[in-house]
């Protein structure tokens, strides 16, 4: 269904609105704010304090991927959905119709402004 050096012909990307980015920093921010308390709540000596540390960076790549990697590559046969590193391949042969809509239940997306 595709080669690997096979490139798309287009390439759309993902629309992210601000209060996507608002929520991404809030949520991956304040679990990283916790992280950091129980470290220096801890003793320097203790290694488990240590280990609190481990998610801040994780908390803020997983944070960054939705937004960093949100597009929409059309080939010619099958367009591909690239969301935080899940792609969906949907040949052309599959599609019904495409209309807007701006509900939450048409898919995962960072903006309420979506084709469904």
């Amino acid at each position: 269904m595709g080669e690997k050096d096979e490139r798309p012909e287009r390439v759309f990307p993902g629309r992210t609105d601000p209060w996507f980015i608002a929520a991404m920093v809030i949520v991956a921010g304040g679990l990283s704010a916790a992280c950091i308390a129980c470290f220096l709540s801890s003793s320097p000596a203790l290694l488990w304090g240590w280990f609190a540390l481990l998610p801040v960076p994780a908390l803020v790549a997983l944070a960054a991927l939705p937004v960093r990697s949100n597009r929409l590559e059309l080939y010619g046969d099958r367009l591909v959905v690239v969301y935080a590193r899940m792609r969906s391949v949907i040949p052309y042969a599959h599609v019904r119709g495409v209309r807007r809509t701006r509900t939450l239940w048409a898919g995962t997306a960072n903006s309420l402004d979506r084709v469904y």
